[in-house]
């Protein structure tokens, strides 16, 4: 019998709420209801010892209208000592009787919003790596380019890209947010600030972060499907059965989605990119040569 049935039986008028209650009880084993009694007061006490939030929310209604519906009247009392025998006006003023509500939560160093967009981390992120980059201005007066980049690799950019497979960023707006950090980063190099910024990451040997993140999901793709990596490709990506079309030899299904969060998920941001490479690029045997071609086939695609 669920919650909700509890609560209609007890605004029921009180002569057929003690018909049902005698019809219950001459259904149901005393011995059951004893030993599914005594197991709930004892999830009851190990929640209140341990302070759990979750059981507080439906236990002060719950319960006692479970024990008052289903025990007689002369049945001994089995609470602990530190129990009330009224839990129901016992529990509101000891603990809080409903589950409390964030606009955001961190978790594993990750910002989620309620609404699963990644706005405000990406805020976050940036503002990390913008303190980090006014830390090396200040106290390092040594800035060639080995030098800055070294710093901007191992101090700057762990910021922008920690579990960044999970909050990819999609709005035009977050990942120009991001971009600006290595914009600032490359003109700190005294002889690079007249340079415009694809020329100073063609020197630097760098790319912008958004080719950066595509970069990383293709070559987690290639694990996938080569099988580099233990796992069942299957749970992330469907294969194309029918190749009456020209494809590149490990065509992905595409899926619908009518959100931004569907189709910036993992397994849909990346079906169109990997659909679109070459076979000469998929039919790598190694990371490494999957590495270099890819990089190749970006440069000549003019991919930024």
């Amino acid at each position: 019998m669920c919650v909700s049935e509890f609560f209609f039986l007890r605004s029921l008028p009180s002569f057929l709420s003690s018909f049902v209650r005698s019809f219950v009880r001459s259904l149901v084993p005393s011995f059951f209801l004893f030993v599914l009694s005594f197991y709930i007061c004892k999830l009851v006490s190990f929640s209140f010892f341990f302070f759990l939030s979750f059981l507080p929310f439906f236990l002060p209604s719950f319960l006692p209208s479970f024990l008052h519906f289903f025990l007689p009247p002369s049945f001994p009392s089995f609470l602990p000592s530190f129990f009330p025998s009224k839990l129901s006006s016992f529990f509101p003023s000891v603990l809080p009787s409903f589950l409390p509500s964030f606009q955001e939560e961190k978790d594993l160093g990750v910002t989620i919003s309620s609404d699963l967009k990644h706005a405000n981390h990406c805020k976050k992120a940036y503002n990390k790596a913008n303190t980090m980059l006014g830390f090396i201005a200040r106290n390092f007066e040594c800035k060639t380019p080995d030098v800055m980049l070294s710093l901007y690799n191992s101090m700057v950019r762990p910021h922008l890209e920690y579990a960044v497979q999970f909050w990819t960023p999609y709005y035009r707006k977050d990942i120009a947010l991001l971009e600006r950090i290595q914009r600032r980063a490359t003109k700190m190099i005294p002889t690079f600030r007249a340079q415009p910024y694809e020329e100073r990451l063609k020197r630097l040997n760098l790319f912008t972060l958004e080719k950066r993140r595509l970069r990383g999901d293709m070559i987690q793709v290639f694990k996938y499907l080569k099988k580099f990596n233990n796992v069942d490709y299957s749970k992330f990506f469907e294969l194309q059965t029918n190749l009456r079309t020209r494809n590149n030899g490990l065509p992905i299904q595409s899926s619908r989605c009518n959100t931004d969060i569907g189709r910036s998920f993992f397994s849909n941001r990346v079906i169109r990119h990997w659909n679109n490479l070459p076979s000469e690029v998929i039919n790598a045997n190694t990371i490494n040569s999957f590495k270099y071609r890819i990089d190749r086939h970006f440069a000549a695609s003019g991919v930024n």
